[in-house]
């Protein structure tokens, strides 16, 4: 697999180009993958039919081994982005939520403001 690009320092530039372009070709070099492994099962189908069983299946052994080791590896490396990535939106949603206590508030701590300043009004008149 290619060297990853740093990650950006922004929390949400790093989500979007996880989003947009990592997680994506991560899942598309596991389709190939799957591809090829198929492939493999398709030729020691044919050639453990056609040739000797036993070096086919030797054979097959290493190729399904050496196959299985990289997917293992490709899934490792999606399922850490696919975390990464959930632990961005996370901390986004977390930094909503406090955002919007803040709002509330200075909001209620206005409406308060109001009441008192309407009351002595009321009470001066």
């Amino acid at each position: 697999m290619d060297a990853m690009p740093p990650p950006p320092t922004d929390p949400a530039a790093e989500a979007l180009q996880l989003a947009s372009t990592e997680i994506p070709e991560a899942l598309d070099e596991l389709g190939r993958k799957h591809d090829y492994v198929n492939d493999v099962v398709q030729w020691c189908e044919s050639s453990y039919q056609s040739g000797d069983k036993n070096m086919v299946l030797k054979q097959t052994k290493e190729y399904l081994v050496d196959a299985l080791e990289v997917v293992a590896r490709d899934v490792e490396t999606t399922s850490a982005k696919l975390i990464r990535f959930l632990s961005l939106q996370n901390d986004a949603v977390e930094g909503l939520g406090l955002e919007l206590d803040a709002v509330r508030e200075k909001a209620a701590a206005a409406v308060a403001r109001k009441l008192r300043l309407l009351n002595i009004t009321l009470i001066s008149t």
